[in-house]
């Protein structure tokens, strides 16, 4: 009870869950953050925020997949830079296929 007499409002006994995001999704949300981090840091000439993202890069680099990357370059490369765009997004293809194929003879007799 509070002091006026009335009941004080119940704790939420049951917490609304908050739901599941995928691996894919939190490796997206990260490369937004930084890439707002980096705008952030150039805009206002400050270096802190660049340092903060190269901070994060080494969690980031393990979440990464050709999946996660094409998703980035599509999301934050500006669509004036089309080239630019297409030939990153030929290199994730060929070094997701060059991937595959390493994996495919690791520890084989070449």
């Amino acid at each position: 009870m509070t002091q006026d007499g009335s009941k004080a409002p119940e704790a939420k006994a049951e917490e609304e869950p908050k739901p599941e995001l995928s691996a894919e999704a939190l490796a997206l949300a990260d490369i937004a953050a930084n890439v707002a981090l980096v705008s952030k840091s150039v805009k206002s000439g400050e270096s802190r925020f660049s340092w903060r993202v190269l901070r994060s890069l080494p969690v980031l680099r393990k979440k990464l997949t050709p999946s996660v990357l094409r998703r980035a370059v599509a999301a934050h490369v500006s669509n004036g830079e089309d080239r630019r765009a297409d030939g990153l997004l030929v290199w994730i293809e060929t070094s997701a296929m060059d991937e595959a194929a390493d994996n495919g003879t690791k520890g084989k007799a070449v």
